[in-house]
């Protein structure tokens, strides 16, 4: 739709709508004059642009719907700037792209940088919903396996294992269950268990053994061997960082080992105790595991834990 423009020499013109935004000459005096962009010079805002700017902020933290704000924004810059200054919207078309950006970049790092968002610990919690029991006594025993731990408050709560508790008449009483203890809130475990040796062996031989072993152990709530963030087909890495053998309490031996073990993006600090009777035939291992930045906060409740770690008498053998 044409329209109309005066210039200041008293010329009257009619301009096609085509001309929109653009600088002409007066015919009669020479003068440049700006063609008008405004909704009477038949201009209209792009769909486009505002599409893009809607769908990044209904699609953020989503990446598929802002990675498509950008998209569209970008489509929708190349419309305008090909439309002679018809189209407008070129501010909601940036505005989409900006945000599509920020917002993609921010949801990669919060999914692959957890601890900078805080949301380790919301997602531990929803993990270990249900799956946790922090009421009863601080100490834990276990008569079956010889062991007894005390959990460092009642905000550590015991992993029930899918079979549950083993009563006086349970068939399977007499199966061996690992130990788990986890505090949800900070995505940290300490792990109980015991591993089969050689009774003649030492402390020593029993560390060399552990640690051949722990690069691919994979127990339940210790760490996570694929999937989840994790590099497929990487190779575990495990950093031993300091050994340090304590004194020996009457027949029993015991390690202490500080681990660092990273597989893709996940990366963990763990304190492990090593503990072992002379002549018996199987080595107990005690490990505490966090996300490294929360290791210096924890490192007391996970020493707290592996120095009240003790044999029963009996030691699982119902002697």
């Amino acid at each position: 739709m044409p329209f109309a423009l005066t210039c200041k020499c008293g010329a009257h013109l009619e301009i096609d709508d085509k001309f929109a935004g653009q600088t002409i000459n007066c015919p009669d005096c020479q003068t440049p004059l700006q063609a008008p962009t405004s909704e009477t010079a038949g201009q209209r805002t792009s769909g486009l642009a505002l599409a893009s700017m809607i769908l990044a902020l209904v699609g953020a933290f989503t990446i598929v719907g802002t990675i498509a704000a950008i998209f569209v924004g970008a489509v929708a810059l190349l419309v305008i700037s090909r439309s002679s200054g018809r189209i407008a919207g070129r501010g909601f078309a940036i505005t989409g792209i900006v945000i599509g950006v920020l917002m993609t970049g921010g949801t990669v790092l919060a999914l692959t940088r957890l601890e900078l968002f805080g949301l380790v610990g919301i997602l531990s919690e929803a993990n270990w919903n249900g799956k946790l029991d922090t009421g009863g006594p601080l100490e834990v025993v276990r008569e079956k396996e010889g062991f007894s731990i005390k959990r460092p408050s009642h905000y550590w709560g015991v992993y029930k294992t899918p079979r549950g508790n083993f009563g006086d008449n349970d068939l399977n009483q007499s199966a061996w269950e690992d130990l788990l203890l986890v505090l949800p809130a900070d995505d940290a475990t300490i792990l109980c268990f015991a591993m089969p040796v050689n009774p003649g062996e030492g402390i020593d031989r029993c560390r060399e053994k552990f640690e051949r072993d722990f690069r691919d152990m994979d127990k339940v709530g210790l760490f996570t061997k694929s999937g989840n963030g994790l590099a497929r087909g990487s190779r575990p890495t495990v950093t031993v960082l300091k050994t340090d053998r304590l004194p020996r309490k009457a027949n029993i031996d015991a390690i202490e080992l500080r681990i660092d073990k990273r597989q893709g993006t996940e990366e963990k600090a763990f304190l492990v105790r090593i503990v072992k009777q002379l002549g018996d035939d199987r080595m107990f291992v005690v490990i505490a595991g966090v996300r490294p930045a929360r290791w210096s906060r924890l490192e007391g409740q996970f020493r707290e834990a592996l120095d009240s770690f003790r044999l029963l008498a009996a030691n699982g053998r119902g002697d």
